[in-house]
């Protein structure tokens, strides 16, 4: 079998744009999630803050894989950590067990981004 790879800074060019495409996604999936959940904020107040963020999550895992759902999972927690209080009076943060729930969803999407990438690479 025959194979030729191609060595050059044009390759290097085109990997990093594609880095920067899906990274870019991640960020704009996250960003459109927030908005989402300010606009809701009023009907579902804090009850529901996580399940806004975890189809943004697999969305960009799907889309980038495994590195940019993981940086989508650490902007949907700083999102929520420092986004929360320019909007409600209160902060989201406010006993251990609210770092629970956080550590919980950067658990799970972590390990939903890495089955994303197994499955791609069957």
């Amino acid at each position: 079998m025959n194979v030729t790879t191609e060595k050059g800074p044009g390759v290097n060019k085109a990997i990093a744009s594609q880095h920067l495409k899906h990274f870019l996604a991640a960020f704009v999936l996250v960003s459109l999630a927030a908005g989402l959940w300010v606009w809701l904020l009023q009907t579902f107040e804090s009850e529901l803050v996580w399940l806004i963020f975890y189809p943004a999550v697999i969305a960009v895992a799907l889309y980038a894989g495994l590195y940019a759902g993981l940086l989508a999972t650490v902007l949907a927690c700083l999102a929520v950590t420092f986004l929360w209080p320019l909007f409600v009076t209160h902060p989201f943060i406010e006993n251990r067990f609210d770092l629970l729930d956080m550590a919980i969803f950067a658990v799970t999407c972590s390990f939903i981004s890495y089955l994303v990438e197994a499955v791609h690479r069957l």
